[in-house]
This record gives structure tokens, sequence and C-alpha cells, in this order.
């Protein structure tokens, strides 16, 4: 149920203007510019690499489980471009997902790491409780191994009472969501002879398939880092397990160094000149810098009278194709500068 909302929330979003495999790659969280880009301009940036471990012959079967049922429809016969019916739209409003719990841009890459050291921390603190300090960790991690050792040699130095923080802090998270959503999370942890749930087990006691079971997971584990990151204050354990996580970096290296020369001045006929490349390679590299840094300066490149009619040929074709809004624009807009807009405006289409 999990996993089939959010797809249809997605062919939902992207209105038949990207293919289904646009929608796998998102789901997979693709590293490129354009799984990226189009989580961004569709709006579904929260669902991004919420699935990395969905094989495509699954997702296909689901495509077409979902056709089946007449929730989706292909543009023709043949065409992996879908739209949602209105079956589709229907089953979104009857059923209670919980998209905004997805923060997938955000948290892509570290979701592990943080659940980790979670899971071995309440794990080492509990056996630690009952004076049992020969269990098996949980997790094999040698970087998580010797973070958690650190924090229980401070804690331990400091006198800190661990448990009951950890207690309060979990509690006052997890009562803000569904019953079953924090049963599940708490199924999921390993105490003091009590070994936390595998995915197939929550799949069966929930009565779940296992992708479900994993999508609906992920959500969890968002809602409750955006909760830490959002006030901190609230949290003086559960803030520490995200110190020093390194988020994802989209950027390539190329494109590092010519951020770097624009920096300086540079202009991108001069950057492309000093590194031996194409200005429409430059130009690549500039969308890509602007779509991760919220204070690139965009108006260097796209003065705002050009931004305004590159955001009324949006609306005017109804479409975030570049081929389409290019050609209800003055020949002198380049396609540098659509995607430039693109990658700063939040332009809704119908």
């Amino acid at each position: 149920m999990y996993l089939n909302g959010i797809i249809l929330q997605s062919v939902a979003s992207i209105k038949g203007q990207r293919t289904i495999y646009g929608i796998y790659h998102l789901l997979k969280g693709k590293k490129s510019i354009q799984t990226i880009h189009d989580s961004r301009i569709y709006q579904v940036e929260g669902f991004y690499g919420i699935a990395p471990t969905l094989n495509k012959a699954d997702f296909e079967r689901e495509i077409r489980k979902l056709e089946s049922q007449e929730l989706i429809i292909a543009r023709n016969k043949g065409s992996e471009f879908f739209f949602l019916t209105h079956s589709g739209m229907q089953w979104i409003h009857q059923h209670d997902i919980p998209y905004t719990y997805y923060k997938g841009l955000t948290y892509s890459g570290v979701v592990d790491l943080f659940m980790e050291r979670l899971m071995l921390l309440i794990q080492t603190y509990t056996n630690s409780k009952k004076s049992n300090l020969s269990f098996i960790p949980i997790v094999d991690n040698e970087e998580t191994l010797n973070w958690v050792k650190m924090q229980y040699r401070r804690t331990k130095t400091n006198g800190i009472e661990i448990l009951p923080i950890l207690y309060e802090e979990l509690y006052f998270i997890l009562s803000q969501l569904k019953g079953h959503e924090a049963e599940m999370f708490v199924d999921r942890l390993t105490g003091y002879h009590t070994y936390g749930m595998s995915t197939h087990q929550l799949a069966e006691k929930y009565n779940m398939v296992e992708a479900d079971v994993k999508v609906l997971m992920v959500g969890i584990i968002h809602f409750i880092m955006s909760n830490i990151e959002k006030s901190p204050e609230k949290f003086q354990l559960l803030r520490v397990l995200l110190q020093g996580v390194t988020r994802r970096n989209f950027i390539t290296n190329s494109a590092k160094v010519t951020n770097d020369l624009l920096k300086k001045g540079y202009s991108i006929e001069k950057v492309a000149k000093v590194r031996r490349l194409k200005v429409n390679t430059i130009q690549d590299h500039i969308v890509e810098i602007a779509l991760y840094n919220v204070d690139f300066p965009v108006e260097a490149y796209v003065d705002p009278e050009t931004e305004s009619e590159i955001i009324a040929a949006i609306r005017k074709t109804n479409s975030y194709k570049l081929r389409d809004i290019k050609e209800a624009l003055d020949n002198q807009i380049s396609y540098f500068q659509i995607r430039l807009v693109l990658s700063r405006n939040d332009v809704a289409i119908k």
C-alpha cells in the first residue's frame, strides 16, 4: 500500500512529463542531475532515494498492477508515460499514506548511519544497565562501534543517566506518529535480551508486504530526524546522533572546480578557457551548483525581466519540458537560462 501510494503520488505530480523510469530512478536515489532536477521541479524531492533496494522487475510489476487496477493509464498503448486516473486520485484520498514524513533529498544516504547509532546506543545502555557487557553488537560497522564506545565512555565519565533521557526524547517524537507506526519502530529496536524484528518479521506481524515495511520505516526515520533538526534544543541526546553525519554531496568534483573559479569572479567563457572545456559544460556545472546552493546568484545570469518571461512561459505551456518552454519564448533566451530559472522557482503547473 505504501509503495503504491508513493508511486501514485509521483505519477500525479509528474503529470506524464517523465517516463515511469524517471520515478524508478527517483525512488532508487539515482545520483544524476536529471533525477535531482526533476525531483525539485515536480516537487517530489521527499521521495528521493527512499527505496534504494527496489529492483526494476519489482517496480515494473507494481506499475502493471496499478495499470490493471485502472489507477494509472498510459498515454497510449505501450507508452512509458503514465497519468493518474480519477480512480487513482480517489485511491490517494482514501488511503492514509504519510507523504509529509519523507525528506529523501535531505536525508538520502544518512538514514542507515543514524539508525545504526541509535540501535547500538540503545542496545549498549540497556545491557549496561543490567551489568551485561558481553553482548554481541547488532551493528558490525567499525565506525559506528567506535562512535558508540566514545559516547558511552563520555557519559560514564560525566555520570549522565542516559536511558531516562533517551526514553523521554523518543517518546516525545513517537507519540506524534500513528499507533502502529510507533509500535513498528520500537519493534525494530534491540535491548537487553530482546532482539529487534527483521523486515520479514515486521511484515508478518503487521500484515504488510516487505516493500511497504521498508518504505514506511524510512518515512518514520525521516520524521524523527527532521524533528530533531527542527528543535535541537528539545533533544539533548538524540541531536548527538546527527553530529558528524555527512550529507550526501551531489555536486560533482568538476562542478566544484568550476564553482571555485566563479567565486574568484571568472566569467563562463574564462572558466571554459582555463579548464579547456566547452561553454555548454560550464553552463551544466552552473545549473548543477544552483540546484544545491540556495544562495547561488542566479541573477548574475538571468535578469529579472527574463526570469519573469520564463515563468510566464512555464505557466502558458503548463509544462516543465525545456523544448515546450523555449518555443514559447524569444529566441534570445537560452536553454541555460530556462534551466537556471527551473532550478530556482516552484512554478506550479496544472
